[in-house]
C-alpha cells in the first residue's frame, strides 16, 4: 500500500485499472497453418526485450483474429509479459500488432504518460514476480495488474519525472558500458598474460615469434604426467564396506574446488589405490554441454582425506610434483580460450577424454624455471583479480543506483516541479518574437508566408531554445503553432502582401527588450545557412521536410526510420490542390533518411528526444 501522506500534496493514488484500459491477446490454433500466413504482426512474450517493437517473428491473418482471442493493439500500446521467466518484461509497440495471451496490452491514457507508467512498472517487476502463481509456468493475472497502485502526479510533472529518469539512466548506462568495456579488456589482458607465459615470452623478453626459449621442449601430457579418468558411478556402488567420498565435475569451478556437496560411494581397496587423490593432482572437467566448460581445472591439496574421483573428471598427476601449479595454470588457459575444442568429441555433450588429454601437446619449460613463471602469472593475475572485484562492485552499485533513482522518482523526490511562468504579456511577446524572425530572415534574403514562418518558429523553439509558448499541431504543410494565425493577423504590427509577411511599427514592437533576441538571430542565421544552397522552391520543400521530421522525432521519441516513416504516413494532408495524401507520400524514404542523418549529426535528436518539458502557468 502506498502512503499518500508520504507523497507530494498534488499527487493522487490510483489503481492501474482506474486510469488505463488493459487486455491480453491470444494464440490462434496452430492446426490451421493459414492463420500464420497473414500480414498482422503477432508479438510473443519472449520478444519483449527490444524496448520498441517494430517487427515480429511471426505474423497472423485477419481470419486468425476473427477465430481467436487475439486482437490488434494500436501503436504506442505498452506491453507487459504475464507468464514464466519473462514476467514483468516491458516494451512499447512501434507498430499496430496483435499479441499472444502471455502479453497484456496497456492502452494509452489521457491521465498517465506512457513512459511514466513504463518506468513505474519496471520498478515494480521484482514485486510482480513475487506475486506470480503456478509451478512450471508461473504467471500474474490482469487482476493483479489492475489492482496495482500507482502514485500519480499531474501530467506535466510526469513528463518532467520521465525526462529526469531518462537523463540519469543515460548517464548511468554510459558508465555501465565503460565498466563492461574495462571488464572485456581485463579478460583479454588475462589471456595475454597466460599466452605470453606459456610461449616463454613472460620470462624471456627477447624471444622471437614461433621459437621456444633454451631448455623448453614440446611434450605430450602423457610424457610428464599420469592421466586417468575417474571411476564410473553405479547404483551397486551406492553402499558397501568401503565407502569413500569422491569428487565429480560439479565440485570443480573456475575459482577452485567447491566442496560444499561431496558425495560418497563404495570403492574397493584396489579401486582406492587407483582412484585416490593426492596432493598436487589436477582435476579437469571431462565433459560439458558447453565447449567453453570442457577441461575446466582445479588443483587438489588434500582437503579431504581418502577422497577419490568419479568419471566426470580426469586426473592429471605430474611425475614431478613441482609441475603441478604450472600445469594447472596451463590447463586453465587452454580451457578459458577453448583450445580443448580441438580434441573434445561428441554431439550435444562435448567429451575431452583421457586419451585426448594424454596426447595434448604443450611447450614445457625446465622444472627450475616453472616456479618463476608461476610467480609472474600469479602476481599479475592478482592485480587483475583486484581490478575485477572493483569493477564487479561498481556494476552492482550501478544497478542499485538505478533502483534508487526509480524509488525517488515515484516518491516525488527526484525532481521539483517548478512552474515556468509565461511572460505577463504573452501575446505581445509572441508577436515580438515572430517579428524578430521575420526581420532577421529578410536580412538573409528569406521572405516568410504564414506557413514558412510557422516552421521557422517551431525550429527556433525546439532546436534553438527560443520559447514560443504554444502547442504545435500536425498541419497540412508542417508543424503549426496554434496561435500564429491570430498573431500575424494583428494589423498593428503585421501586414501580408502577396502571401508574404511584413513587420509594421517596428519602433513600438521592439521598444521593449526581448531576452531571446540574440538566440533568435543565431537561429535564423543557422537556418539560412542550412538552406542557402537551395533555390526558393527547393528551400520551401526542404524547410517543410526538416520541420516535419523534427516534429515526428519529437512525437515518437526515436530516430528509427521505420517508426518515423510510419508516423509520417499517419500525418494526413487534406488539401484539395495537393496530390499527396500524407507526409510519407510527399517525402520519400531516401530524403527522410538523409534528413534523420542530418538531425543526428548535429545533435538535434538529443534536443527532441528526452527533452525536459516545462510546466506553464
Amino acid at each position: 500500500m502506498i502512503n499518500k501522506n508520504e507523497l507530494p500534496k498534488n499527487w493522487e493514488i490510483k489503481k492501474l485499472g482506474e486510469v488505463c484500459f488493459t487486455t491480453s491477446g491470444g494464440t490462434p490454433s496452430r492446426k490451421n497453418s493459414k492463420y500464420y500466413q497473414g500480414n498482422i504482426p503477432w508479438v510473443k512474450s519472449g520478444e519483449l526485450d527490444k524496448g520498441l517493437i517494430t517487427d515480429t517473428e511471426e505474423n497472423i491473418s485477419e481470419e486468425a483474429i476473427k477465430n481467436s482471442s487475439a486482437k490488434v493493439f494500436p501503436k504506442g500500446t505498452l506491453l507487459i509479459a504475464l507468464y514464466g521467466a519473462t514476467i514483468g518484461k516491458l516494451a512499447f509497440l512501434g507498430i499496430e500488432a496483435a499479441t499472444n495471451q502471455a502479453v497484456c496490452g496497456i492502452f494509452k491514457s489521457e491521465v498517465i504518460e506512457s513512459k511514466f507508467l513504463y518506468h513505474f512498472l519496471f520498478s515494480k517487476r521484482p514485486s510482480l514476480v513475487k506475486q506470480s502463481i503456478g509451478g512450471a509456468q508461473p504467471n500474474i493475472s490482469q487482476g493483479i495488474l489492475k489492482d496495482l497502485e500507482i502514485p500519480l502526479p499531474p501530467l506535466a510533472e510526469q513528463e518532467l519525472i520521465v525526462a529526469k529518469i531518462e537523463e540519469l539512466f543515460s548517464e548511468l548506462d554510459a558508465g555501465l558500458e565503460s565498466l563492461k568495456t574495462a571488464q572485456r579488456q581485463l579478460k583479454l589482458y588475462r589471456q595475454s598474460i597466460l599466452n605470453w607465459a606459456f610461449n616463454g615470452k613472460l620470462t624471456n623478453d627477447k624471444l622471437n615469434d614461433g621459437e621456444l626459449p633454451n631448455g623448453w621442449k614440446s611434450v605430450k601430457i602423457s610424457e610428464i604426467a599420469e592421466v586417468r579418468l575417474g571411476r564410473q558411478r553405479s547404483p551397486q556402488k551406492a553402499f558397501g564396506e568401503n565407502m569413500c567420498q569422491y569428487l565429480r565435475a560439479a565440485n570443480v569451478t573456475w575459482n577452485g574446488l567447491n566442496l560444499s556437496d561431496v558425495k560418497s560411494m563404495n570403492f574397493s581397496l584396489k579401486e582406492q589405490e587407483i582412484y585416490i587423490l593426492k596432493k598436487g593432482d589436477i582435476l579437469l572437467s571431462e565433459a560439458s554441454g558447453s565447449v567453453s566448460e570442457v577441461g575446466k581445472p582445479a588443483i587438489w591439496n588434500d582437503e579431504i582425506s581418502n577422497c577419490c574421483l568419479q568419471n566426470t573428471l580426469i586426473r592429471v598427476r605430474p611425475y614431478n610434483l613441482e609441475s603441478s601449479k604450472f600445469l594447472h595454470l596451463r590447463f586453465y588457459f587452454d580451457a578459458k580460450v577453448e583450445n580443448f575444442r580441438k580434441i573434445a568429441k561428441g554431439v550435444g555433450i562435448h567429451h575431452l577424454g583421457a586419451a585426448g588429454l594424454s596426447n595434448w601437446t604443450i611447450p614445457f619449460p625446465p622444472i627450475e624455471e616453472q616456479p618463476r613463471i608461476v610467480q609472474e602469472i600469479e602476481s599479475r593475475l592478482s592485480v587483475c583479480d583486484k581490478l575485477e572485484e572493483t569493477i564487479h562492485t561498481n556494476l552492482k552499485q550501478a544497478e542499485a543506483l538505478r533502483q534508487s533513482i526509480l524509488k525517488k522518482a515515484f516518491e516525488g523526490k527526484l525532481v521539483k516541479a517548478k512552474a515556468v511562468e509565461k511572460p505577463k504579456r504573452t501575446a505581445f511577446y509572441q508577436m515580438q518574437t515572430l517579428g524578430l524572425i521575420v526581420n532577421r530572415s529578410k536580412q538573409k534574403h528569406i521572405r516568410h508566408g504564414e506557413m514558412t514562418l510557422a516552421k521557422y518558429a517551431f525550429l527556433a523553439d525546439k532546436i534553438y531554445g527560443v520559447p514560443i509558448y504554444d502547442r504545435y499541431e500536425r498541419w497540412h504543410l508542417g508543424p503549426y503553432p496554434t496561435e500564429i494565425k491570430k498573431t500575424v493577423n494583428n494589423k498593428q504590427f503585421f501586414k501580408t502582401e502577396n502571401n508574404m509577411i511584413r513587420v509594421l511599427n517596428e519602433e513600438k514592437l521592439f521598444k521593449y527588450h526581448n531576452e531571446y533576441k540574440e538566440q533568435i538571430e543565431n537561429a535564423v542565421d543557422e537556418l539560412a545557412e542550412i538552406f542557402s544552397s537551395f533555390d526558393a522552391k527547393d528551400r520551401s520543400h526542404k524547410t517543410e521536410l526538416l520541420a516535419t521530421v523534427c516534429k515526428v522525432v519529437e512525437d515518437v521519441q526515436t530516430t528509427e526510420i521505420q517508426v518515423v516513416r510510419q508516423s509520417m504516413a499517419e500525418w494526413k494532408i487534406d488539401l484539395k490542390d495537393k496530390k499527396f495524401k500524407n507526409k510519407a507520400k510527399k517525402f520519400n524514404e531516401t530524403e527522410t533518411v538523409k534528413c534523420l542523418a542530418f538531425i543526428v549529426k548535429n545533435g538535434w535528436d538529443k534536443k527532441l528526444i528526452k527533452c525536459n518539458p516545462e510546466i506553464y502557468e
